[in-house]
């Protein structure tokens, strides 16, 4: 079995690269769904930002960031 994660953070100029400025955002939910919508886990970032996931089979599968309670600008 694997790990994976992320980093969850406001990208204020919106390159798709984390800069010196921007920080993680915290308590954050994100779901790890199989690329055909099967529900896998659940976890919150860490006050960094970052996430994970352990124990994950091997195969393909995506993030999905519930956004609901961030501020409008993110």
């Amino acid at each position: 079995n694997s790990t994976v994660g992320g980093l969850v953070w406001f990208d204020q100029n919106a390159d798709g690269n984390i800069n010196n400025l921007e920080a993680g955002l915290s308590n954050v939910p994100v779901f790890l769904i199989t690329c055909s919508g099967q529900f896998i886990n659940a976890v919150l970032t860490q006050p960094d930002g970052s996430f994970t996931f352990n124990n994950i089979n091997p195969g393909n599968y995506k993030f999905f960031v519930n956004k609901s309670n961030l501020p409008s600008n993110y």
